[in-house]
């Protein structure tokens, strides 16, 4: 898979620190055309956010990310954020539309909370206005590297 083969390049050329941005869009395409055959007929036709999440109804999923969750939301803690600069981290602002946030903290931390926070990752990077800064490079390599961790502990074919 060719998908596959960027990512194994780029994890052994890991000589640029921002390069965790490009590692994480091709991540994600990985998974997006992964969730997209697994859960071709959920959703009618094409609903990328919901089969996104689809992944979180599975046992084997729900019982891998548990064994990371910790880990992850800490981590998550640690990143800065422009809006609340006296404590840790506990949500993500989205660029636009009617939610405002995605919580992600000991209360909202499940599965399905930590894929909802990296497709809005995704969304504020892909289709939002982000500044290239150091918070936004911080919260784009944390998602790649907390995604790839679970991905490839799931042992679903994410082959590297």
């Amino acid at each position: 898979m060719i998908i596959v083969q960027w990512l194994n390049f780029l994890e052994a050329n890991n000589d640029y620190s921002r390069s965790k941005v490009i590692k994480f869009i091709i991540l994600w395409m990985w998974y997006n055309q992964w969730y997209n055959e697994k859960y071709i007929d959920i959703h009618g036709l094409y609903n990328d956010k919901a089969k996104s999440l689809e992944l979180a109804n599975e046992q084997y999923a729900q019982e891998t990310y548990a064994s990371m969750q910790d880990e992850i939301l800490n981590s998550f803690k640690n990143i800065p954020s422009f809006h609340c600069s006296t404590s840790a981290r506990d949500r993500l602002w989205k660029d636009s539309g009617l939610e405002k946030e995605i919580l992600f903290n000991e209360e909202y931390c499940d599965l399905k909370q930590f894929l909802m926070l990296i497709y809005q990752i995704r969304c504020n990077f892909l289709h939002g206005n982000k500044e290239e800064n150091d918070v936004n490079i911080q919260l784009i390599t944390w998602a790649y590297d907390n995604l790839y961790k679970f991905l490839k502990n799931l042992n679903i074919g994410l082959d590297l």
